[in-house]
Order: C-alpha cells, then structure tokens, then sequence
C-alpha cells in the first residue's frame, strides 16, 4: 500500500470504505516519525461500528455521563449541538468525519538526555501530582480536547469550530489551508517523553497511556457520534503527516485494543448489553459463524449467547425438542436468545445447525430482518406461532382515535378517488389512516426520460406535466437557468434530474443525489405547506412513518420525503419491503389495505454525504417513534379484524 493515505479532494475524504480508510489511518506510529507500511488489522468492535449509524440515543448517552459525573462541556461541547463542517469554498460542504488521535509529547526532563537502557518514567506521572496533568490551560492548546492521564479532560474548542491541528490539513487543497477546516476533531491526550542522546524527545511510556485516559477518549468517540449521528473514522496524526518535513510521531504506543475495550465497557453501560470475554482458545470463536463477535458471559465454562430473533416467542418445547433431536444441547431462554456451553459436542452441533438452517443464529447484536423471517419459518415448521414484542408497560393500548382531518386520496390503480380520515389517538404524537397504496418514482434517476429507452423509465412525462413539476435538468446534459450553467448530474443520461419535495441544499437542483431516491429509500407522500390542514401544522418534511399492509402484517419504516393534496402514495422502496415486485409508477394497490403512521417533530439532521437520510438512521428513529406510539400491539388493538 502507498504509505501516504490517498485524500479526494473532489468528495474530502481517504480512498476506501470507512473501514479501509482506518486501517490505512491507524497504522503503528513508531519512535522519530516511523509509520508500519501496512494496514492494521482492527480490533472487532471497531470494524462493527466506524462508518455506521449511532446505536446510542442521545438521551441515555446523557443518562451515562451524569451517572459518571462527566459534563458536556469537558467532552467537546454540549450533545444537541451539529459538528463542525468545512465552509465549501474549495471543496464540498462536509460534516467532521475523522477523529484524530494526538499526544501532547510533553517533556519530563528538559534538559536532561538518555540512553534507552536508562529510561524510566516515575508513578507520578499518571495522578495529579504531575504539572503535565494540570489542564488549568487547556484551552490554549491547539486541538478540541485534552486528556490527561487521571483521565480528565478539558475542551479547547467545542466540536462545532472547526480547528486544524496537523501540517497535512494545510496541504489538501493547494492555495487554501483552510479549505478542510472542519472535517477533523482532535484530540490530545497528555503523554511524558524523555529526549534522546541527540536531544530529540524519542522515548515515552510502554504502555503509552492509561486505562482512565482511553475510558475518556471512548467516551469522547461516542459523543462525536452521537452529535454527527455516525461513528467517525479514528486516525493517528503521525500517519496523516507521514512524509511531511519536521512531522510528528505521535501518538506513541498507542493500543488500539485497549481502546477498543474501553468503548465496549462504555457501551456496556450504555446499552445494558454484555461483555465481550475473550475465548481465543476455543475454535469456536474462529468459525465463520462468529467471527470473534459473539458474546461470552464470565461463567465457569464460557457461556455462549446467541440472539436469534427480534421477538418473543412462546411455547419453545417444540422448537427445543428439535434441537435436542439434531445433538444441539442448548437451553432456549424466554428472553429471545439461545444460551449453552462449549463443550465438543456443543461446538460441533452449532455449527451443524446452522449448516442445516442457515440465517436462524447470528451473534448477539443487530438481527436483520431476513433472519427473523427464517426463524419465523423454522418456528411454524413445528407448530410454534411467534408473537410481536411486547407492548412496553407504560404504553397504555387505546381501541380508538379521533378524525383530525378528512383529506382525498390518491388512487393506487385505476380506483376512483375517495376520502381518508386522518386520525390521531388522544395524548399521543403520531397521525394515522388507512389508505390504499399509489407509488411514487419521484427522485429515482430513471423516474423521467423524453428520448433515452434504456433503462425502462419508471413513468412517463405525463405524469410528470399533470403534476405541474418542472423538467429542468436532463442527466448528463447542460443547461442554463437564471444565468448559470449547470450539467445535470446523474447516472442515466438524458433522463430528468426527478425531484423529490425533500432535497438536501437548495441550490442543487441538477443533482440527482440532492433529492430522496424512490427506489433505495422508503418515503411516504402526504400534505405540505399551502395544501396542509391546519391540524399538521408540527408535521415537517424529514418527519419519519410507519407504512403497515393490515392484510399480509409486513411493515416497514419510512420518511416523509414528498408533497401532495392527496395521501396514499409511497415510494417503490416502500412497496418493494412490504413484498410488492416489479413496480413502476402504474402498478400500486387500489385496495385500501394500508396503515400509515406519520411522527411529527421526529426528524433528524441528513448526512453530508449520500445517500443524505440513509436507510438505517430512518429505520432507527422510526423504530423507536413507533414503539412509543405502540407498536404491532397498538395496530391490532385499532384494527382487530385486519
């Protein structure tokens, strides 16, 4: 691999997947600017979680720092506010998406120089009797935070500014230093170091830094997450500036597993969920069920659990009767999760069980929902119905809802049109109605084309013309409004730049990536603006939804994405998860079969990056939105009979 990591300036960010970015970014930071010539190998958990969408609500991340005595203010800066972002003037308007690891290289013996054999750093070094501790000054000290030893930390500046604290920041972008200014967080953590016999400060602590001190920088990650809604690439400044005249070598010694165990004790904590206890002499760890993520709780012989589906299920005897039949010695738990031991016998069985039901058992943690579709199956194969989550205890079911407004709908087929109640139920956020389903291609980049035949455009233009919705840009060709000159963006060449309501910035309208894509991301379509009763007033584009189909029980989340008088009409994705296939602007459902749920005031900031509002940060959010509302629980109680 190249030594020096290769920066886009077109989109500011490192060649690869997130993951691949930080093991070129991670590399070993060796004494006098020595970087390792190949990528590291990550610990699990963070190969889990860089580049993905925050687990961790900001509400209980608060509760944490309370219980901890942390405060906002010494972590970067309070948890509702955004993350820094670049000013766009050379590059892309992008959000903070690096956190940068530092160490301050703090002298301890100034004027004093060592052989290696003589090296020795006092105990005092990690509590406060150490002056280099003290961070009374931490706010002159060019980064966002500053973690000393005892594992307190100071802000420098909060993570909103932007600050550039490496020599390479300068160079991204010839002509303008500041062009990146925003795109990274830094962090110093305070680190002792003795000079050499050359004067040059090469030596510093092994082990170089604290448990206290990567338990703050984990807690620092998190924070960073939560505020930007992803979790950021982490990077060394050492490799950053690696080649650059007079860099820097920091930070020394710097383990990455330590790390990795403190941001998994915090989000223990966080999260109520399980250690992670290293077995790596049992195989099976090694086997591609795992691959080192299931999760061993400390008992005698190492206690496996393995969560299965996303629900509760009852009468378990069948299924563990099947189990014990194909020499698998587990216990099922009421909680929804295999539980057994490793002996032989149990090893060679799991993973004869999942050669024979491939997809049912996954390490504890995120379950897909195809996996819970094939435990499903496996359950009715042996008599066992599987039931919805329980409704939480606090949520009282209600049988009935209130008419807030009466709007018409949008045929999904060749119906006539006809009226919808919105309803709302008493003392809870949420509008619903039942409605048939008409589908709406709006910001796919094959929605519209005049010339091109392939691919197959999903509607025609007159559609698009009897919806009065302009055909302004043609993917791939140019055109001139108002003055300036633009050539549509887009894969698809002459097929129309196809608006969505909801868009990312304002000025882009010839970019198909602005807007919200019909066929990748589920939206639904409801009233907006001069069209909206007065009762929707709290209803914001961006807002999240529900869309169940009553006859087949499948669900799926969704974002208010685009504008109509008339409701009813949701997106291809929309369909395309609730089983509908080969779908187009023509094929909706005209059966009014559909539940809508829409949450006001549930929206949450896009990505500078696209897709703007992905998929799993709609999913998070609605999940939860629709728990509160009730869930499956609340739609049976309302709808008994669908």
């Amino acid at each position: 691999m190249s030594r020096i990591c290769k920066f886009n300036t077109g989109n500011f960010s490192f060649e690869g997947t997130p993951v691949d970015q930080a093991r070129c970014l991670l590399r070993k930071v060796l004494p006098l600017g020595n970087v390792g010539d190949t990528a590291v190998v990550l610990p699990t958990l963070l190969e889990d979680l860089i580049g993905k969408a925050v687990d961790i609500s900001t509400a209980s991340f608060a509760d944490f720092l309370s219980e901890q005595g942390i405060s906002e203010e010494d972590i970067g800066g309070a948890l509702t506010d955004p993350l820094s972002r670049t000013d766009g003037e050379d590059g892309p308007v992008k959000r903070a998406s690096y956190f940068v690891i530092h160490d301050t290289s703090t002298q301890l013996s100034e004027n004093k120089r060592f052989k290696k054999s003589e090296v020795k750093f006092p105990t005092k070094v990690d509590t406060a009797e150490w002056s280099g501790n003290d961070l009374s000054d931490a706010a002159d000290v060019i980064a966002h935070v500053v973690i000393n030893r005892p594992g307190e930390s100071r802000t420098s500046r909060d993570y909103k500014r932007g600050r550039r604290a490496t020599k390479r920041e300068r160079l991204f972008v010839p002509g303008n230093p500041d062009a990146t200014v925003g795109l990274f967080l830094h962090h110093e953590l305070v680190q002792p170091r003795l000079n050499n016999t050359r004067g040059i400060d090469e030596f510093s602590p092994d082990p170089g830094f604290t448990e206290p001190q990567y338990d703050r920088l984990a807690v620092c990650y998190a924070a960073s997450a939560i505020r930007g809604g992803s979790w950021l690439i982490p990077l060394f400044h050492g490799v950053l500036d690696l080649d650059i005249p007079d860099a820097h070598d920091d930070p020394q010694h710097f383990d990455l597993d330590a790390w990795a165990g403190a941001i998994e004790r915090l989000r223990s904590k966080v999260l109520g969920t399980p250690l992670t206890i290293p077995a790596p002499e049992n195989p099976i760890l090694t086997s591609p069920l795992f691959r080192g993520n299931a999760v061993l709780e400390a008992v005698a012989e190492g206690h496996l659990v393995l969560q299965a589906s996303g629900r509760k299920v009852d009468g378990m005897g069948p299924v563990q009767d099947a189990l014990n039949t194909l020499g698998f010695p587990i216990n099922l738990g009421s909680s929804n999760q295999f539980r057994g031991f490793f002996g032989e016998k149990t090893q060679a069985a799991l993973v004869a069980f999942q050669q024979a039901t491939p997809g049912i058992l996954q390490p504890a943690g995120v379950v897909d929902q195809d996996t819970v579709k094939a435990l499903d199956a496996a359950l009715l194969t042996h008599g066992v119905a599987p039931e919805p989550p329980e409704t939480p205890e606090d949520i009282k079911l209600l049988t009935k809802g209130k008419v807030v407004a009466t709007l018409k709908e949008k045929p999904g087929g060749s119906g006539s049109l006809r009226s919808v109640d919105i309803m709302q139920l008493a003392g809870r956020a949420g509008f619903y109605y039942k409605a048939a389903m008409a589908i709406d291609v709006d910001g796919s980049p094959r929605a519209y084309t005049k010339d091109a035949t392939s691919p197959k455009p999903l509607d025609s233009l007159k559609s698009v013309d009897s919806e009065g919705i302009e055909t302004m840009y043609i993917q791939q060709r140019s055109k001139t409004v108002r003055g300036v000159t633009h050539v549509g963006e887009g894969p698809f060449k002459d097929f129309f730049v196809s608006r969505t309501s909801l868009l990312f910035n304002k000025g882009d309208a010839f970019k198909t990536s602005n807007f919200v894509d019909a066929e990748m991301i589920p939206y639904i379509v409801f009233p907006h603006g001069q069209s909206e009763p007065a009762v929707f007033s709290g209803v914001s584009l961006g807002d999240v939804a529900y869309v169940i189909d009553l006859k087949t029980g499948r669900s799926t989340h969704a974002i208010f994405a685009d504008t109509n008088p008339k409701v009813g009409e949701a997106s291809v994705r929309v369909a395309s998860n609730l089983g509908r296939s080969d779908l187009n602007a023509g094929n909706g459902e005209e059966d009014d079969r559909f539940l809508y749920i829409l949450f006001p005031g549930s929206k949450f900031n896009p990505e500078p990056t696209v897709p703007h509002w992905p998929d799993t940060k709609i999913k998070e959010v609605a999940d939860k939105a629709f728990a509160t509302w009730g869930g499956m629980d609340q739609v049976r109680t309302l709808f008994p009979k669908a």
